[in-house]
C-alpha cells in the first residue's frame, strides 16, 4: 500500500501538557494591516503571481510592533495562557536555516510554504492571536490606543473569538502602557472566548482535513482488500472510512469527496489525546495520521 499518498491539511498544533489544560497555547503575531502600515512586508512569487506576506523578523524588531506584542504577552500571561514568543521561535527557524519558501512534496510538486506555516509548525500553538493597533492623538492631545484581537484556530485559521476597543488616554506617548490600558478593559472577555473554544475542542476534539490520493499505477479506491486490524473484506474507500470512523472523537468525520483519485474527508474530529497510552499522550495531527499510514502498512 506505500503507493496511496497522504496529506493532512491542517495548521500544525499539539498541546503542551499530558494532563487536560484548562487554557490554550497561544502566539500574538502582528497582523497583516499593522505589518503594511509599518513596512514590513515582504513579496513572493507563487506560480508566477506576487504574493505578500507579512515579514515578521522586520516586525519584531519594529519598536512599536515589538512594544504591543510584549503588552499583550503580559495581559494573556496575567490569565495564565500558555505563551509560545513570536521572536524566540523566529530566531530558532533562523537558526535551523528554515527559511526556504518552497518545498517540495513526495510526487514532485511544489508547496508554497509562508513564514506563518513555518512559525505554526515550530511553536505548536493551539490558537493564533492577530493583532491590530494604532496610536491616535485625541483634542486634548492625549493619546489613546485602539486596538483588534482575534483569535484564529492554529489548525484550520476559523476565527474562534474577536476583541476590539479604544483606551481612555494618557498625556505619555508610552506604546506599552497605551496598549495596555486599552486590551485590559476588553480582555477579560475575550480570554472567556478562547477558553470555552478550547475547552470545547477538549470534549469534541479537533477539526483537521484529511485528503488521501493515489498514483495512477496504485490500487484503486474500489478495489477489494481484506483489513485483519478491521475484521472486515471491502473496497479500500469502505476501509479507509471505517478507520477513519473509528479513531475519530466521538466517530465525528464528513466524507466530503469519494472519486477514483481522491478521498476527502472535511473535517474529522480528532482526539487531542491518546487514552490507549498511561497516562494519556498529547495527540497532534502527525501522531494521528501515521496511526493511518501504519494500518496501511501492516495491518490492510
Amino acid at each position: 500500500m506505500k503507493h496511496i499518498i497522504l496529506a493532512i491539511s491542517f495548521l500544525v498544533g499539539t498541546l503542551a501538557l499530558a494532563q487536560a489544560p484548562k487554557k490554550p497555547k497561544i502566539m500574538v503575531i502582528p497582523s497583516k494591516t499593522i505589518c503594511r502600515e509599518y513596512k514590513c512586508l515582504k513579496s513572493t512569487q507563487v506560480s508566477g503571481e506576487t504574493k505578500e506576506y507579512p515579514d515578521y523578523r522586520k516586525a519584531v524588531e519594529t519598536e512599536e510592533i515589538k512594544l504591543a506584542i510584549a503588552s499583550i504577552n503580559e495581559a494573556f500571561s496575567s490569565y495564565g495562557f500558555n505563551l509560545e514568543s513570536l521572536e524566540q521561535k523566529l530566531n530558532i527557524l533562523e537558526s535551523e536555516e528554515a527559511e526556504n519558501n518552497v518545498i517540495t512534496n513526495k510526487s514532485g510538486e511544489q508547496i508554497v510554504e509562508t513564514d506563518l506555516d513555518k512559525l505554526k509548525s515550530a511553536a505548536k500553538p493551539d490558537i493564533i492571536i492577530d493583532l491590530t493597533f494604532s496610536i491616535k492623538e485625541n483634542d486634548n492631545g492625549n493619546y489613546y490606543c485602539t486596538f483588534i484581537l482575534e483569535g484564529l484556530d492554529a489548525y484550520t485559521g476559523a476565527s474562534v473569538a474577536q476583541g476590539s476597543g479604544a483606551g481612555s488616554g494618557m498625556s505619555d506617548k508610552n506604546i506599552t502602557l497605551l496598549v495596555k490600558e486599552a486590551v485590559l478593559k476588553y480582555m477579560n472577555n475575550f480570554q472567556n472566548l478562547l477558553t470555552n473554544h478550547f475547552v470545547k475542542m477538549l470534549e469534541k476534539g479537533r477539526e483537521v482535513k484529511l485528503t488521501i490520493k493515489r498514483f495512477p499505477s496504485g490500487p484503486a479506491f474500489d478495489d477489494e482488500f481484506e483489513s485483519k486490524q478491521l475484521a472486515m473484506t471491502d473496497e479500500l474507500k469502505a476501509l479507509i472510512e471505517e478507520w477513519v470512523r473509528k479513531n475519530a472523537k466521538g466517530g465525528a468525520y464528513s466524507l466530503t469527496n469519494a472519486s477514483d483519485s481522491k478521498i476527502e474527508f472535511d473535517p474529522i474530529n480528532i482526539p487531542l489525546f491518546d487514552e490507549t497510552k498511561t497516562p494519556p499522550k498529547a495527540y497532534d495531527t502527525q501522531n494521528w495520521a501515521k496511526g493511518l499510514k501504519d494500518f496501511f502498512k501492516h495491518y490492510l
